[in-house]
């Protein structure tokens, strides 16, 4: 579903002129392409600076901190964005894909009963590619609310995806904060390796 068009920078052409959540998906490693990340730096600043409602969760950002990022843009301007993120509560090679995933105004759904629409699915693959050239072997999503839908996107992106998703039947600690509720979410995750461990024994779950 993407093409290869530098080393290590993945592109998906997803956009559709019926969606306008739909656009070009595009994957990189922030140091090699500094360009590409400094944009992304900016745009996120000019969004905190325009108070929008989620900008809390992007104050003071800095993509080269993260091991990849993904973009989708529509007409050459980002309307979503995304990166890959490891954390010290993690079992080892584990990496949480769909990380400070952000949609603008325009890209934010409405009530739907598509799960896993295409330019997502591309994200997710791109970024899958991108923990297994980095040698990780789980990838994980995390959701701290809704797991009946979140279950139904996990179903959709097996469905849809060459990957199984499994979800969490409990929350699990996600940050190292465990004293703020937000750090205990759902995870789906997928294997990109064999693993000879019980996934869920490496967790601490919520009492």
């Amino acid at each position: 579903m993407f093409k290869e068009i530098k080393t290590n920078y993945l592109i998906s052409e997803m956009q559709i002129e019926s969606d306008e959540r739909s656009g070009t998906v595009e994957t990189w490693f922030p140091n090699w392409y500094p360009d590409k990340t400094d944009e992304l730096n900016d745009y996120m600043k000019s969004v905190c600076e325009n108070d929008d409602r989620l900008a809390r969760n992007y104050k003071d950002l800095n993509y080269y901190n993260f091991p990849f990022i993904t973009t989708v843009k529509r007409d050459g301007k980002i309307i979503e964005c995304g990166t890959g993120y490891t954390s010290m509560v993690y079992p080892k090679n584990c990496l949480r894909v769909m990380n400070r995933y952000y949609r603008a105004e325009m890209s934010r759904p409405t009530v739907t009963t598509e799960y896993a629409r295409p330019s997502k699915l591309a994200v997710i693959e791109q970024q899958l590619e991108m923990a297994k050239r980095l040698d990780f072997e789980v990838a994980i999503i995390t959701r701290d609310r809704a797991r009946r839908h979140f279950v139904k996107f996990a179903d959709a992106l097996t469905t849809k995806s060459d990957h199984t998703w499994e979800v969490s039947d409990k929350k699990y600690l996600v940050t190292p904060n465990e004293k703020n509720p937000l750090a205990w979410q759902y995870i789906a995750y997928t294997k990109l390796t064999h693993i000879g461990y019980d996934f869920w024994q490496k967790w601490r779950s919520e009492a």
